[in-house]
Order: structure tokens, then C-alpha cells, then sequence
């Protein structure tokens, strides 16, 4: 039994379509998503060499850090914070850490100081939440 539309014709049901109609092709996207955290990976190593002159290191020859430093990103899209600002935030906070357990400190310090996991996961995005909060209690005052 064919379903019948408004208009006569056969209902058309949207929930039946192939993934690659409504999504395009997997590999397409892998692709644009690569293409994506390369050119990023670009911009985040620009700035650490302009404005922290640190180097960025990748330890593992893996994408899972390269598509980590997406969320740098995405940070700097949802909070709408300049890169060299969320990085001042975040590095500041993991050089201290850092720093308080090594035997001795490092004059020359040559990469991030952390790990990228460390600079991208979930307690440094709660340190751009607080940062921003502070900058706009400063602002009210």
C-alpha cells in the first residue's frame, strides 16, 4: 500500500533517505576535517612561534592530537577570544603547574610545557570560563 500526500501524490518519507544523501560521502568529510586541523595546526604553531616563541611538538605521529587542537578552535568561536588570548590563559596556568613539579626550571623553554591533551582538555576550558567571568566583573566595576 503506497502512502498517499496532500496533493495525491505518493508520500515521500525524509527518515528513508541513504546516509550519503543526507551527509555526503564519509571520506569527503574525513578529508575536509583533516584538511581542516592541518591548516589549524598551522595558525596554532604561527602564533606560539610569534607570540610565546615555543615550538609545537607532536610526540605521538597520530590524528588524535591534531584533531585535539580543533577544540582551540572551537573555543575561540564560542567565547569569541582572539587564539594568542586563550593560549596566554591556558599556558600561563599549565607553565605554573608544570613548573612547580619539575626539579628545575627550564630558562630556555623550547616547546608547549604540557602536553596537548593537557592544553586542550577539560580543565583548561574551565580556566577560559573563569578568565572570561573575571574580565567581565572587571568590566561591570
Amino acid at each position: 500500500m503506497v502512502l498517499k500526500g496532500v496533493r495525491g501524490k505518493p508520500f515521500e518519507n525524509r527518515y528513508e533517505r541513504k546516509r550519503s544523501e543526507m551527509f555526503g560521502d564519509p571520506e569527503d568529510r574525513m578529508r575536509m576535517l583533516d584538511d581542516l586541523a592541518w591548516n589549524w595546526k598551522g595558525i596554532v604553531a604561527k602564533v606560539l612561534k610569534d607570540k610565546f616563541n615555543r615550538k609545537l611538538f607532536f610526540r605521538k605521529p597520530n590524528n588524535e592530537d591534531l584533531y585535539r587542537l580543533l577544540s582551540l578552535r572551537t573555543w575561540t568561536l564560542r567565547y569569541k577570544l582572539p587564539l594568542d588570548e586563550v593560549l596566554t590563559v591556558v599556558l600561563g596556568f599549565w607553565d605554573n603547574v608544570v613548573n612547580k613539579r619539575r626539579t628545575r626550571i627550564l630558562p630556555k623553554q623550547r616547546g608547549l610545557g604540557c602536553t596537548i591533551p593537557c592544553l586542550c582538555g577539560d580543565r583548561s576550558e574551565e580556566l577560559i570560563e573563569e578568565y572570561i567571568k573575571k574580565v567581565r566583573a572587571e568590566r561591570l566595576r
